[in-house]
């Protein structure tokens, strides 16, 4: 009678461990480089993005995200372009650890998936007064 009251007491343990550790979020503390490609049109608060031609244009992102503070999956710091351009940003993880959400000050929105540890792809569109664009990314983390 004890030894299967082990095996179950040992499956019941080994079926409880990934969802203990399903709990604690992945630290995004640190310095992020943002690449890739972005559309655009209009006036946009990083310099070298703006188009104000009448048609779209395609640009090079270059973004660096440095993540100041986290708390649980709550995390918050500042996004700097190339010109020296910065922002607030605010974002949270979900609690399946690899998709969240990021705001910048300007109530712009980018969902994001956690790729690995140190690689996450975000897609955003972005809509101010003077200016729209819409893109996806990816996140490195830097050492």
């Amino acid at each position: 009678m004890k030894r299967p009251l082990t095996v179950s007491s040992l499956l019941l343990l080994s079926l409880a461990a990934p969802a203990a550790a399903q709990d604690k979020p992945l630290s995004l503390m640190g310095t992020w480089l943002v690449t890739g490609q972005s559309v655009g049109l209009g006036e946009s608060l990083h310099p070298e993005h703006t188009n104000r031609e009448v048609e779209p244009k395609v640009h090079r992102v270059n973004l660096r995200f440095v993540f100041e503070k986290q708390e649980g999956n709550n995390f918050w710091g500042t996004s700097t372009g190339p010109s020296g351009t910065a922002e607030r940003i605010l974002g949270a993880i979900a609690r399946d650890n690899k998709t969240g959400v990021l705001i910048n000050a300007r109530g712009n929105q980018q969902q994001f998936t956690v790729l690995d540890a140190n690689t996450i792809e975000g897609c955003y569109a972005s809509q101010g007064p003077k200016y729209i664009s819409a893109a996806c990314t990816i996140w490195t983390r830097q050492p």
